[in-house]
């Protein structure tokens, strides 16, 4: 009987193990499978974070060139018409539409990807990565960057406004807070900030 009782208890034993390594196991087996689904994901999210801050380089240049040629029709009109913004208002009159349309032109290309990037962002969250509010934060600034020349190209590519409507004007004053040298600043920033992110996220997911 005592024989039976530790052979029962022997076997009873080698299940118990051999069910603790088949859960030890299928736990590894899913760390290793979240693991590997973040590494995917912060690939393609840096992917395409750097695509979208290459392709954000064009638009940015045909920017910077209308505010050079903004300045210089603001020299030309200074102290010749006593219209708030003349020289803006020029500049806008003589080449804000077809600017403007060169600008939005490079600015489609950019569109998709940022669409894609504000998709993988909110998809990213059910990963449950650490400081994940860094990489949403570096995401928000860099479409801000798009929400800048898209609203420069806006207020350049409207020829037939009421110049001399408050609004208006309001409108042609905020235009010379739109810097190139700035967006090209933030997205340098943020692109940065995302890559320390991403880091982070690697060596995480990998220990």
């Amino acid at each position: 009987m005592a024989q039976l009782d530790i052979g029962t208890l022997l076997v009873a034993a080698g299940t118990f193990w051999l069910a603790w390594v088949a859960t030890a196991a299928l736990n590894t087996w899913r760390k290793q499978l979240h693991a590997e689904k973040q590494l995917t994901f912060i690939d393609e999210l840096t992917d395409t974070v750097h695509e979208f801050i290459l392709l954000m380089a064009a638009p940015v240049n045909l920017l910077a060139n209308a505010k050079i040629g903004i300045e210089a029709h603001i020299e030309v009109s200074h102290g010749s018409e006593k219209r708030d913004n003349a020289g803006t208002i020029a500049y806008i009159d003589k080449c804000g539409r077809s600017t403007s349309e060169r600008i939005l032109e490079k600015l489609a290309l950019v569109k998709p990807v940022l669409g894609k990037m504000q998709s993988l962002v909110v998809k990213g969250q059910v990963f449950g990565i650490a400081d994940y509010a860094q990489c949403q934060n570096a995401c928000t600034m860099l479409a801000l960057s798009h929400g800048q020349v898209e609203a420069f190209c806006w207020i350049i590519g409207n020829t037939n406004m009421n110049w001399d409507h408050p609004e208006v004007q309001q409108n042609l004053t905020d235009l010379s807070k739109i810097n190139a040298d700035s967006i090209s600043a933030n997205l340098q920033t943020q692109n940065k900030e995302y890559i320390k992110f991403a880091k982070n996220a690697y060596e995480s997911a990998i220990k």
